[in-house]
C-alpha cells in the first residue's frame, strides 16, 4: 500500500508537531526496487492446502500486480532485489513465477528486472547459473558481505579449527575469500 502510494505521489505526511515530510519532484525520486521476503520466511495469512505460502511470493504478487502497469506507464519497470537466494533452481522458481506474472497482465517477457543479492557460499558457487535461469530478468549481481560470512560459519562451524574466523571486524573485503567471492561476482 504505502509502495503504491509513493507511485501515485499520494504518501505526504504531517506530524502532530507540524513537520511536513513530501516526495521529491518526480525527476528526482529514486527508483524503487522491492525486496520481498527470501523463500524460507512464510506469510502466515495466506495458506494453500491449509499450508502457509512463501512471503516472497505473496510480496512480489501484491506489489507486481497492483503495479506493474502504473510502473509502465511512467516509463519505469517493476524491479526487484532477490535476497536469500541458496541456488540456481531457486533462480528458476523466480524465473518461471515472473514468466508467468507477464503473461497474466499480457506485458512483455522480460519487463521484469532483478538483481539477486549473493549472501550465501552455496549461491556464491552458481553465480553464472543463477543469472542463466534468470535470463532477460536479471538485471545483476550484488554482495551480501555479512549474511555471506554467516553462511561460511554455518555450513562450516563443524569442520574443525580450519574454519574458524577471526573476529568479524577483522573480516574486511581484502580477505583472500571475500576477495574472491567479490572477484567472481563482478567477473
Amino acid at each position: 500500500l504505502n509502495l503504491t502510494d509513493a507511485l501515485e505521489r499520494r504518501i505526504d505526511f504531517t506530524t502532530d508537531e507540524g513537520k511536513e515530510y513530501k516526495l521529491r519532484p518526480a525527476g528526482e525520486l529514486p527508483t524503487i526496487v522491492v525486496r520481498p521476503r527470501g523463500w524460507h520466511l512464510p506469510e502466515k495469512h495466506m495458506l494453500i492446502d491449509g499450508e502457509p505460502i512463501a512471503g516472497g511470493i505473496v510480496d512480489f504478487g501484491l506489489y507486481f500486480f497492483h503495479n506493474a502497469r502504473r510502473l509502465l506507464a511512467q516509463g519505469k519497470g517493476p524491479y526487484f532485489y532477490l535476497p536469500k537466494i541458496e541456488n540456481h533452481r531457486e533462480a528458476r522458481l523466480w524465473n518461471d513465477i515472473f514468466i508467468l506474472a507477464q503473461d497474466l497482465l499480457n506485458i512483455p517477457q522480460g519487463t521484469i528486472r532483478a538483481t539477486v543479492l549473493i549472501e550465501t557460499i552455496t549461491a556464491a558457487f552458481e553465480m553464472e547459473e543463477i543469472l542463466y535461469e534468470l535470463r532477460d530478468h536479471a538485471a545483476g549481481l550484488n554482495a551480501g558481505r555479512w549474511d555471506y560470512i554467516f553462511s561460511i560459519i554455518k555450513n562450516f562451524r563443524t569442520r574443525g579449527p580450519r574454519f574458524v574466523l577471526p573476529d568479524r571486524a577483522q573480516v574486511t573485503m581484502t580477505a583472500p575469500f571475500m576477495r574472491a567471492y567479490t572477484e567472481q561476482l563482478v567477473r
